[in-house]
């Protein structure tokens, strides 16, 4: 087996540079757990700068009913992209010109220096899970509240799936780091499996889980992304030697 393992593309990607208003518009969607009513916010951000953030791509909105008033209305909320700009940017200025956002700039700071010594994320502290923030099926219809449960003990069978995709990828060589998207197409295993063990062998310190820079994500590798268990958003895989 001599295929080498597949490069981690550069997607060539700006950082995103926001006008200030826009900038409080994602810490107010984060405070809230990711995502809010449009209706419900205050005071009410201008079409143009509900424009600014969703052009942006950090949050993404849409029109639904709400389940609590009745009534349709906006709903927007961060992406992936959004939750990685805010632990990105909590040492920054929001440039709000206001001593409420002079006070807040110097509050994320704060946060940003506890969460980097802790090895955390602002999605860590602020994130709630889907079904907190209203999460909705194919038809709009509210989503009953699930309780997420652990990981079940998988076969050996699936974990030996995934290694021997694994070793296929890098020629059959432990220590090499793979993109996500590239092992899904090669393993048998519905997502939800493929989750799940890799979950429990990150766990269990059988592989390592790695995020790759906002800068460097392609859209497969969103697409291709685990969950960790508080949220985290994982791109690449690492079998361990």
């Amino acid at each position: 087996m001599n295929a080498q393992p597949p490069a981690i593309e550069d997607s060539g990607q700006t950082p995103v540079e926001l006008k200030p208003p826009c900038r409080l518009l994602i810490w107010r969607l984060a405070a809230a757990g990711g995502g809010e009513w449009i209706g419900d916010l205050r005071p009410a951000p201008s079409a143009t700068v509900r424009k600014e953030l969703l052009d942006s791509g950090l949050a993404q909105g849409e029109s639904r009913r709400n389940q609590e008033t009745g009534r349709p209305g906006t709903w927007i909320e961060l992406t992936e992209a959004g939750w990685a700009w805010t632990t990105e940017h909590l040492g920054a200025d929001i440039g709000a010109g206001s001593a409420a956002g002079d006070t807040l700039t110097v509050m994320l700071r704060g946060l940003g220096q506890f969460l980097a010594a802790h090895q955390l994320t602002a999605a860590d502290v602020f994130r709630r899970r889907p079904e907190e923030l209203g999460s909705r099926d194919a038809q709009g219809d509210s989503i009953p509240e699930v309780f997420i449960e652990e990981d079940p003990v998988l076969s050996p069978m699936v974990e030996a799936a995934v290694v021997r995709a694994y070793l296929l990828i890098t020629g059959g060589r432990d220590g090499v780091r793979v993109l996500l998207k590239h092992l899904r197409p090669s393993v048998e295993l519905t997502r939800e499996e493929l989750d799940s063990v890799l979950r429990l062998m990150a766990e269990d310190g059988r592989l390592r889980l790695e995020t790759l820079p906002e800068t460097n994500l392609t859209a497969e590798d969103r697409d291709a992304v685990v969950r960790g268990y508080r949220g985290e958003s994982f791109h690449i895989l690492c079998l361990e030697a």
